[in-house]
């Protein structure tokens, strides 16, 4: 008789001593998080450790599920580890990183650092190693801006809000409506634990747009709204000499 006649894996074989360290870890993480005046530094060390050696099994079968039971925001349990392992990739000690604080720091572990091939990009561990080095002596939106350079979203690539209210009964809709558009376009990629990420809907919105656009029965919109924009703009720039 076998774990596999059955279709079930066999009871893991777990070291004594490294299920002592996994308990004393996630004890840990209990702590920092309902402790006042805790590190964020600290919590963030203990979050990363159990995410890497896989201290969370096997209660639970992913660090998303575990992130989940922890009385904190689960983005934060993910940003907390993504920040660790950027700076230990980019090979920067704590003692140069944590007086920059976690804010700044967030946003330069928006820095993709590996490639499609999950190799680690030379080119992205010397952007954050410059980003990690002026952080003290910039703003948060300054660093946000800077990265922003480094991820190539500048000029028409660069990223914008767009707020739009409609109906509660067209609400499932619209929501049917990008959740085909994603389900046609398929992955986007694979997140921190492989599995695969769908589009955003901002990018399932810009492919109705771009569809609409290469409709030939729309065409004679298309530059009927062109010349308004061109004729809204020259309002404005004549609006503008006169005010000068």
């Amino acid at each position: 008789m076998s774990y596999e006649q059955y279709g079930m894996q066999p009871p893991a074989i777990v070291d004594t001593a490294e299920a002592g360290k996994a308990a004393k870890t996630l004890k840990t993480v209990k702590a920092l998080i309902s402790g006042l005046n805790t590190s964020t530094f600290d919590l963030m060390d203990a979050l990363y450790e159990v995410k890497t050696a896989k201290y969370y099994a096997p209660k639970y079968d992913t660090y998303t599920d575990y992130a989940k039971s922890l009385d904190l925001k689960p983005a934060k349990s993910w940003y907390l580890v993504s920040i660790k392992d950027h700076m230990l990739l980019a090979g920067i000690d704590r003692a140069v990183y944590e007086p920059i604080g976690v804010a700044k720091l967030r946003v330069i572990a928006g820095i993709e650092m590996r490639d499609s091939e999950g190799n680690v990009s030379l080119k992205a561990v010397e952007t954050v190693k410059t980003l990690v080095s002026c952080a003290d002596i910039n703003s948060l939106s300054d660093v946000h801006n800077a990265v922003e350079v480094a991820k190539g979203n500048v000029g028409e690539d660069a990223w914008e809000w767009l707020n739009i209210k409609i109906k509660k009964a067209a609400k499932t809709i619209v929501r049917k409506m990008l959740d085909g558009v994603k389900l046609q376009m398929g992955s986007s990629g694979k997140d921190a634990e492989g599995n695969s990420k769908d589009p955003s809907d901002g990018a399932a919105l810009e492919m109705v747009g771009l569809d609409w656009a290469a409709d030939e029965n729309n065409v004679a919109v298309i530059i009927l709204l062109d010349k308004q924009a061109e004729q809204t703009d020259k309002l404005a720039d004549e609006e503008g000499v006169h005010e000068d």
